[in-house]
């Protein structure tokens, strides 16, 4: 039996993109300021929906991102849960920060976490170090590595993690995806290190509907 979860997936009325179902665009008043949003509305909507929001980059806004995803816009209808498109303004995930780029409150709650980044991306460095987009630092951050092992060390896992390496089903696009898990009656850490990735999507896999797939096993447990 499915449990219903709301996923982080890294409108006026508006006919966007989705089959068989309607994208909206509405907005939510939060402090004072009203963010705005697309989400799709599927035929068979209720309350027991699973809901996914579907970030996007630096730069980019809802819209962008609704077009970049057909895959989730597809797989919304099909496995029946709601695809939320919010317009950001400001970075909210990604590598852990550093000491020194750091105010929050460690909750050292565990969680399920899927991390994807490419070993050559300069924006968010996979070795760490100085967040730098469009000659504009945003601090430090830790390793993608050191990241990993921090979530997977306060699920409670000792030990090295297990290794996959995925299908190479690109072979031209001189990446390779190795899959890190840490999996269990614990919460499920996991991260795939794109071997030669920038900061850009993968080939090998449909990156957007391996996370839907690693929601939904989530999602079984």
């Amino acid at each position: 039996m499915y449990k219903y979860y709301a996923f982080l997936f890294l409108f006026i009325h508006s006919q966007i993109g989705f089959s068989q179902t309607v994208s909206k665009t509405d907005s939510i008043e939060i402090n004072g300021i009203f963010r705005k949003f697309i989400f799709n509305e599927p035929p068979d909507f209720s309350k027991n929906k699973s809901l996914i929001f579907v970030l996007h980059g630096s730069g980019g806004n809802g819209n962008q991102m609704l077009a970049r995803v057909p895959a989730i816009a597809k797989a919304s209808v099909s496995e029946h849960f709601i695809a939320v498109f919010p317009f950001g303004f400001s970075a909210i995930i990604a590598n852990l920060p550093d000491s020194t780029n750091f105010d929050c409150i460690a909750l050292n709650k565990p969680v399920n976490i899927m991390i994807t980044n490419g070993t050559l991306d300069k924006t968010n460095p996979y070795e760490g170090g100085e967040v730098i987009l469009n000659s504009g630092n945003f601090g430090r951050v830790v390793s993608t590595d050191k990241t990993f092992q921090y979530w997977s060390t306060i699920a409670g896992y000792k030990g090295k993690a297990s290794m996959e390496l995925l299908p190479d089903n690109d072979p031209n696009d001189g990446k390779t995806i190795e899959k890190y898990s840490y999996t269990g009656n614990k919460k499920e850490v996991v991260l795939l290190k794109v071997i030669g990735g920038k900061h850009d999507y993968p080939n090998d896999v449909d990156i957007h509907l391996y996370s839907w797939e690693f929601f939904k096993h989530i999602m079984k447990k």
